[in-house]
């Protein structure tokens, strides 16, 4: 990939046509060298309209408004250091690195704006692409160790699911043990990973998927059915940066973690009791 890309995606991003003479001047390059990195937009599955008035995204494409998600997690009780990025193989791969070998500090969030090596429970790979999905990793240390633990990863679930339905999504469900549902299809999907002694210390990263924007195209071959977070229903406009939802849904991810292992076991028995609720609900319709 080409160091220009994403700056010229930003430049694009709000799916207007701009110049070629704009784009160039913006980016220190010569103007006719903006179509060829345009078509590096188009492989990257992004779908790239040219003509004499310049060159313009098909649809605009969200991007992580990161000043904006930084300034809003550094304005709380635990500051969380954030740090967002053009392109990773995986939110959690990296993070687990990091926490290995002591780089990454205590309450440390890394977002991703294309992830493209993503991984689920039991080396399931995750699609993401560049403004179609949320991806991001939460780094969390803890003096115990996993053991005390027990009940995280549905304890998240719920945090995740208010997050969501105070942005205006409600109805998200848990399916045990880590996937987010939504009238039925896999809306997102958290994988919690574990780095330390079994007595502690021990450093946790939560990753967190949301799909946003979903079609038919990006469900092929896939074995289950998939829901876009923007694809039906909800807030009207809510963005995944801007809009709060990153920044509310890392803050309840942090909320939860904050309070582990004291809190860990009770915030499992209860998601464990919307799950099951969830459940008879559901079977209740068919």
């Amino acid at each position: 990939m080409s160091s220009l890309h994403f700056p010229l995606l930003r430049l694009l991003a709000d799916g207007e046509f701009h110049s070629m003479q704009a784009l160039g001047a913006a980016l220190g390059i010569a103007p006719e060298s903006i179509r060829a990195h345009a078509a590096g937009l188009e492989r990257l599955g992004l779908a790239i309209t040219a003509d004499e008035r310049g060159v313009r995204l098909s649809e605009p494409c969200e991007l992580i408004d990161g000043a904006q998600v930084c300034a809003r997690l550094q304005a709380r009780p635990t500051p969380i250091a954030v740090e967002i990025t053009d392109q990773c193989a995986s939110t959690n791969t990296e993070l687990m690195q990091r926490a290995r070998n002591g780089a990454a500090e205590h309450a440390f969030a890394l977002a991703c704006e294309l992830q493209t090596g993503g991984r689920g429970r039991r080396g399931k790979s995750w699609r993401s692409g560049i403004g179609t999905d949320l991806t991001f990793s939460l780094l969390w240390r803890f003096t115990q160790g996993a053991g005390a633990l027990s009940g995280l990863s549905l304890a998240v679930g719920v945090a995740l699911a208010r997050a969501l339905d105070r942005a205006g999504y409600p109805g998200v469900q848990l399916k045990w043990p880590n996937d987010l549902v939504l009238r039925g299809r896999k809306l997102g999907g958290i994988l919690i990973e574990v780095a330390g002694d079994s007595l502690g210390p021990s450093a946790v990263v939560v990753g967190v998927g949301i799909n946003v924007h979903w079609s038919a195209a990006r469900a092929e071959g896939l074995d289950q059915p998939f829901q876009g977070r923007a694809a039906r229903g909800g807030a009207r406009g809510a963005r995944l940066g801007a809009g709060g939802i990153l920044p509310l849904r890392v803050r309840r991810v942090s909320h939860r973690m904050a309070g582990a292992p004291r809190l860990a076991g009770q915030a499992g028995d209860a998601a464990h009791r919307r799950t099951r609720s969830g459940r008879r609900r559901g079977d209740g319709r068919r």
